[in-house]
């Protein structure tokens, strides 16, 4: 029987150093169902993990498992160059649901490249490669995501095309100015409000939040505080 540790070795002589799991002790999961995961030792393991870059809709669901064999049956892959029913068909639905006029849909593999394809638009749309970005935040892992990411340890490089300012956010729960009262400091702390509402219409500079709107959701998703916890407002210390 192979075992954890057996592929782990494997998995550092064939991967290169920059790729690497969780954990000191990596865990294999060779199967799931609903939300548990198994190992190659035979293990389980209840799934609290949300995923990195997916949708996490449970393992083995017959409803989804039924729905890619049929397609698979048909044709795996024909990229966008041909009209594909299925891709129209999910469209179509969620520029309906979206509630935007004329809304246009645009698919993509992961949510790399979603943000990829948001700051195209952003600086194109501008004329500007100035961007604000979050500290704290992860955006991906291609070059231009890796530019607008405020974690050194998810930088790979700080050569970029793009002029990056990173700048605190206006989510108070872990900011080291929860306790500013200020309604000015309502969106940055070192922007006023009205300066930051004039950023925000500038042609010249372009905002990215802690984690910009993907199709997917998962590593390091949007921090959402208690509900209890008026917005903006300074937590007690029992809070911290």
């Amino acid at each position: 029987m192979t075992t954890n540790a057996e592929l782990h070795g494997r998995y550092v002589a064939a991967l290169p150093s920059f790729v690497h799991p969780m954990y000191r002790e990596p865990v294999s999961i060779e199967r799931g169902e609903g939300g548990y995961v198994w190992d190659v030792e035979g293990n389980r393991y209840l799934d609290f993990f949300g995923g990195v870059l997916t949708t996490m809709v449970g393992h083995s669901v017959p409803e989804i498992v039924a729905a890619v064999q049929e397609q698979a049956a048909k044709v795996m892959h024909t990229s966008t160059l041909y009209l594909s029913e299925p891709m129209i068909e999910l469209a179509e639905e969620i520029a309906a649901i979206s509630g935007i006029p004329d809304a246009r849909v645009f698919f993509t593999t992961s949510g790399t490249e979603a943000n990829d394809t948001a700051i195209l638009l952003a600086t194109s749309f501008r004329r500007s490669n100035q961007v604000l970005a979050m500290r704290n935040s992860y955006h991906g892992r291609s070059f231009t995501a890796q530019a607008i990411t405020g974690q050194r340890s998810w930088s790979s490089t700080s050569v970029s095309g793009l002029s990056v300012n990173f700048v605190h956010g206006g989510y108070r729960l872990r900011s080291p100015f929860r306790w500013n009262s200020n309604p000015k400091m309502r969106y940055s702390p070192f922007f006023p409000r009205e300066s930051w509402s004039r950023r925000r219409r500038s042609r010249s500079t372009s905002i990215f939040p802690t984690r910009p709107r993907k199709p997917t959701r998962g590593r390091l998703s949007r921090r959402i505080p208690p509900c209890q916890v008026p917005a903006w407002s300074p937590l007690p210390s029992s809070r911290l």
